[in-house]
């Protein structure tokens, strides 16, 4: 994990990275230094183009695959006349609303249904992708998804304060974990699509992420009772904005 202190005090900062990618003057470093990002930026965009056109046959049909329904529509009126629990007239009726009665059913000179071709019954569509991805990832899923702290941070020593420091940082990323669903995030959406797509990577999205409500002091009167009144409380006679959660917000 980098620390953020320690980037801030050698100069790497969103500011700093500004001026260089706005840099005008041909003759400096900082345009310098931009040219060789560009290039660096172009050959990972580059490189990623291609790469998604080597696989987009592949990803392309993982994606039908799970995008599509785990047992096909007309299986069911099928398998109720099959169990004998719906006659002729209405799983004809069945297959017409799906739009697939020409496939099943048998009819007269006279365009009125006959029977079922039973031969069809036989031939049975189902997803096993979607199955099959849906199981790995569950069973990944259970292994995590109940673990409390769901991010244990071991101390590296062995002196109390080093302890302390672990398991503070542990309950702090838990309250993270709990107020913007990691655990929803990493065992099912980062664990599914590393089953589907063969890797899953997570990266964060910015720095750092606040969620602020406004909340009433206790010599505000006026202030609407609507206003949510969790939180700390504050000081003064008008309504303040508090953190209501905040984390380092992650994308896979």
């Amino acid at each position: 994990m980098r620390d953020i202190d320690i980037l801030e005090s050698w100069g790497c900062t969103s500011e700093r990275l500004q001026e260089i990618f706005t840099s005008t003057d041909a003759e400096s470093k900082d345009t310098k230094i931009r040219s060789q990002w560009e290039k660096l930026i172009e050959s990972r965009v580059s490189n990623g183009i291609g790469m998604s056109c080597r696989n987009a046959r592949h990803y392309q049909a993982v994606d039908l695959a799970w995008d599509s329904t785990p047992i096909n529509k007309q299986n069911i009126p099928l398998q109720l006349y099959a169990q004998g629990k719906v006659d002729v007239k209405q799983c004809a009726k069945y297959l017409k609303d799906l739009e697939c009665s020409d496939e099943f059913l048998v009819k007269d000179d006279k365009d009125e249904v006959i029977e079922i071709d039973i031969p069809r019954l036989h031939e049975t569509a189902v997803n096993l992708v979607r199955s099959f991805i849906t199981r790995r990832a569950s069973a990944q899923s259970a292994r995590f998804h109940n673990l409390y702290p769901y991010f244990k941070y071991d101390a590296r020593g062995t002196s109390v304060t080093a302890k302390l420091k672990s398991d503070v940082l542990s309950q702090r990323v838990e309250i993270m974990t709990d107020q913007f669903g990691y655990r929803r995030f990493f065992s099912q959406q980062a664990v599914r699509d590393m089953f589907l797509y063969g890797y899953s990577l997570t990266f964060p999205t910015c720095r750092w992420t606040e969620e602020k409500h406004l909340v009433p002091t206790r010599n505000n009167a006026d202030t609407p009772t609507s206003i949510p009144t969790s939180g700390e409380d504050t000081k003064g006679d008008k309504g303040e904005a508090k953190i209501e959660k905040e984390e380092r917000r992650s994308r896979a």
